[in-house]
Formats: structure tokens, C-alpha cells, sequence
């Protein structure tokens, strides 16, 4: 097989060596804005020779991928102008709406407080753990972020 060099995004996630992986996210979800579904996002990528066809390695990246191939799925809905007005009330005043991030991903919060300011949605961030960092993994363990009962090798072998 032949050495599929890193994608430009690469940067973002050290120590990612799935660099087919890493193409699909690249070439079917960032370059297109996410306006593909993951199967066509790695057709595209295989055309291009950074990645297998789905018909010979299939990268799924959850375990029930067919919820997310409807490109109708994430079509835009036109509604009435007093429908947005009471969904923004509901969702206002029913939902916590988090996001996790790395406190030095200034970029990501960057675009997030901007996206989200658009769409009129209240928010806050919660500092997310780099577990790359030596002892984080342990620490957070301790300090109740993951709980003690999990096992990274058990699930990382479940993929």
C-alpha cells in the first residue's frame, strides 16, 4: 500500500496516524462545509486516492451510520416567522445548550461564539481535558470526569 501523506488539518489532531481517516473528515466535511453524508464524503476521498472505497474498507464513524445518509436529514426547513419566534422561546427556555472545548482552541471558540450569536442561541463553554498532557488521563479520573469504572483499553478495542 502506498503512504497517504497527512491532510493540511492534521495539526488539529496529534497523534491521529488514520491519516484515510483523517482525508474523510478533511474532504467530505470541512471543504464541503458538511453538506455530504459520511459514505460520499469517502467515495470523494477515494476518488481523489487518499482513502479506500466504501466497498473495501468502510470507515463508519458510529455504530448506526445510517442515521445520518438522509441528505434530507439536514435540509433547511422554512418555517413561519411566529414558528422560529416559539421554537426559540422553547428551546430558550427548555435546553442548556454546552460546548465542550480545549480552552486553547481559540479558533473553534472563536467560530462557535460567532455561530452561535447568528442563530440568537444562549450558551457556555466547558473547558474540555487534553488527555494528551502526561497524568491528565489519571486526573481526570479523579477528579470525576471520567468515571473510575471506564476502560480506555476495552473501548478503544471496540473502536
Amino acid at each position: 500500500p502506498n503512504a497517504v501523506a497527512p491532510p493540511p488539518s492534521a495539526g488539529h489532531w496529534p497523534g491521529q496516524q488514520n491519516w484515510c481517516w483523517n482525508w474523510v473528515k478533511h474532504k467530505g466535511c470541512k471543504e464541503v462545509i458538511a453538506s455530504m453524508n459520511w459514505h460520499d464524503a469517502q467515495e470523494r476521498t477515494a476518488g481523489l486516492n487518499f482513502a479506500p472505497h466504501f466497498a473495501v474498507a468502510p470507515l463508519e464513524p458510529m455504530q448506526n451510520p445510517a442515521l445520518c445518509e438522509g441528505y434530507a436529514l439536514g435540509a433547511t426547513v422554512v418555517a413561519a416567522e411566529a414558528e422560529v419566534a416559539a421554537a426559540s422561546v422553547w428551546l430558550a427556555s427548555q435546553v442548556a445548550v454546552y460546548i465542550v472545548s480545549l480552552p486553547s482552541e481559540t479558533e473553534r471558540r472563536t467560530f462557535m461564539t460567532s455561530r452561535m450569536a447568528e442563530l440568537g442561541i444562549a450558551f457556555e463553554f466547558l473547558p474540555g481535558v487534553d488527555l494528551r498532557e502526561k497524568g491528565a488521563y489519571a486526573q481526570a479520573k479523579l477528579d470525576g470526569v471520567i468515571p473510575m469504572e471506564f476502560d480506555f483499553q476495552r473501548a478503544d478495542a471496540n473502536g
